[in-house]
């Protein structure tokens, strides 16, 4: 594994430990419930494409981030809310200081994953999710 992806292969984990904890710890609606299975499943490939560096389930998994992503404004719980808001600042952050998507090796001709449009839909979906938890303190 290259460094950007141990980077988010420990990313991920970080994620994984603390849906796992808000599985057994809270009582979740069904959707919340639903939502952080699925994003433990997706998880579970992404860190296999990463060990295995089988780029086309990564590039699969890429698409499906932002999908999930844009499901999660719809998320009753505010610890699940906080996590899809840290996921958002961390690629944000990442976009701004290597200028690329890290999980786009150099080169590689599919640049799904960075550029003004994407930028424009996180940021707004950043701010969505942001008044979500605003309203539950």
């Amino acid at each position: 594994m290259d460094e950007d992806q141990q980077k988010l292969f420990l990313l991920t984990l970080i994620m994984d430990f603390s849906f796992i904890y808000i599985l057994s710890v809270y009582k979740l609606s069904n959707f919340d419930y639903s939502f952080c299975y699925w994003v433990l499943i997706t998880h579970l490939l992404f860190l296999y494409g990463l060990w295995k560096d089988n780029q086309p389930l990564l590039e699969y998994l890429h698409y499906l981030l932002f999908l999930i992503l844009s499901i999660s404004i719809f998320i009753q719980h505010k610890s699940i809310l906080l996590i899809s808001l840290f996921l958002l600042s961390i690629i944000q952050i990442l976009w701004i200081t290597e200028e690329r998507c890290i999980l786009i090796k150099n080169g590689q001709v599919n640049e799904f994953g960075y550029g003004k449009e994407l930028n424009i839909y996180v940021l707004l979906l950043t701010i969505g999710i942001s008044l979500r938890i605003g309203r539950k303190l």
